[in-house]
């Protein structure tokens, strides 16, 4: 069975069929027109890096129900808030990556099993109050952030790392 794929620089992919059986899958500055193949999908990590379409496929990201790790995309306006909103309800995933993310964090509802979140060179972020709602919070990392500690509410900054 095939443990992981990586697609770099330049790949076009219309779909992800046949990658199914990995459990890691990497994207990076690759196009991809649909993760048609990925439901059901035995990947636990998939890292969307820096992708070169605007695809934000929530419907197959919340069928794939053994994804634990998520690394969503960097490319300017592919995150925008429209988009992010279909994300609410990946209960699952317990470690996500939105670096140089700006905007609303409302998204995060119902993501109940999120330990590790990932938010390096973000901007200005709004609707903090949504990972007071998140029991299982461990650690937002902030390297690079544009918010500093004291716009994060009282309940979460010990979980904030800057560094």
């Amino acid at each position: 069975a095939l443990e992981s794929f990586s697609a770099w620089h330049g790949t076009s992919l219309a779909d992800l069929r046949g990658l199914g059986g990995a459990a890691e899958l990497t994207f990076y500055s690759t196009e991809i027109r649909s993760l048609d193949g990925l439901q059901p999908s035995a990947a636990t990590e998939l890292h969307l890096g820096h992708l070169t379409g605007q695809l934000v496929d929530a419907p197959a990201l919340k069928a794939m129900s053994a994804l634990r790790t998520l690394t969503l995309p960097t490319t300017p306006g592919v995150l925008a808030d429209p988009a992010r909103a279909g994300l609410q309800g990946l209960a699952r995933i317990e470690k996500l990556a939105a670096q140089g993310l700006s905007g609303s964090l409302s998204f995060l509802a119902g993501w109940s099993e999120l330990r590790e979140l990932d938010l390096q060179k973000s901007g200005a972020l709004t609707d903090l109050e949504a990972l007071l709602h998140l029991p299982k919070l461990e650690t937002v990392r902030l390297r690079g952030a544009q918010l500093k500690r004291e716009a994060w509410p009282e309940a979460l900054r010990s979980k904030l790392q800057y560094r």
